[in-house]
């Protein structure tokens, strides 16, 4: 009976423990998070709101050392023209895009209009922008990108700012 009794209690335990990391998984993607791949030094270039977030979200043991610089190339993927629809992303794309264009150049900062499909607003990032990228769709972006940073929640300041860090100048 007590073998029965510690068993039960080890699996509910076990359970618990599950459920935990689930809700705390679910909780890190809600905020546009991938926990299995995030390394903590990534949270150093995010803005200040979104750095305890990305420290509950982050892998310690995964590292950017190998990587020599910042991505090169950012995509910028958004329906601007539903109204209501993100309007932080929307205010940043309709105030903030000519001077980032201007100052990181636009081989460097793509935006792509998703209104004909609106899909969650993402900044997809590339080491090297394919050649043809303005003809390309976002789901064949999306695939190519090696990262993608879903902009659920996230203020025009914020975004303005990350591409600022992130993306080197022309």
């Amino acid at each position: 009976m007590k073998i029965l009794l510690i068993m039960s209690f080890l699996w509910a335990q076990i359970l618990s423990a599950a459920s935990e990391e689930t809700t705390a998984l679910q909780s890190c993607r809600a905020a546009g998070f991938d926990p299995y791949q995030l390394a903590c030094s990534t949270c150093d270039l995010l803005p200040e709101a979104y750095y305890d977030k990305c420290k509950s979200c982050c892998l310690s043991y995964k590292t950017l050392e190998k990587r020599t610089k910042r991505y090169q190339a950012a995509v910028v993927a958004h329906a601007t023209r539903i109204p209501g629809y993100f309007t932080e992303i929307t205010d940043m794309v309709d105030q903030d895009w000519k001077e980032l264009v201007s100052q990181k150049g636009k081989e460097r900062l793509i935006f792509k209009d998703t209104s004909d499909m609106p899909d969650t607003p993402a900044i997809l990032w590339f080491q090297e922008l394919p050649e043809n990228v303005n003809s390309m769709g976002v789901p064949e972006l999306e695939r190519l990108a090696q990262d993608k940073q879903i902009l659920i929640g996230w203020k025009r300041d914020d975004v303005r700012e990350m591409l600022k860090a992130i993306i080197p100048d022309k």
